[in-house]
């Protein structure tokens, strides 16, 4: 299990953004949920499934990161 907060990425692009910080991958898909809730209408909300994250020692965006799996 992680201790230090890492960057979360919104996906795995090399355009990914930086949507906050964890120290696990339950805490990033938590926080991806609560980013998406705020950009989606509630119907395309309600339809997305919540993604496991995957912890990356290297990403194009940030390093390391937590990058969701879809």
């Amino acid at each position: 299990m992680m201790t230090d907060k890492i960057a979360v990425l919104d996906d795995c692009t090399r355009t990914a953004n930086v949507i906050g910080y964890a120290s696990t991958e339950e805490e990033a898909a938590e926080i991806f949920m609560r980013y998406m809730k705020e950009r989606m209408d509630d119907d395309d909300f309600a339809n997305l499934q919540r993604p496991q994250f995957a912890y990356r020692s290297e990403t194009s965006v940030a390093s390391p990161a937590f990058e969701p799996i879809f």
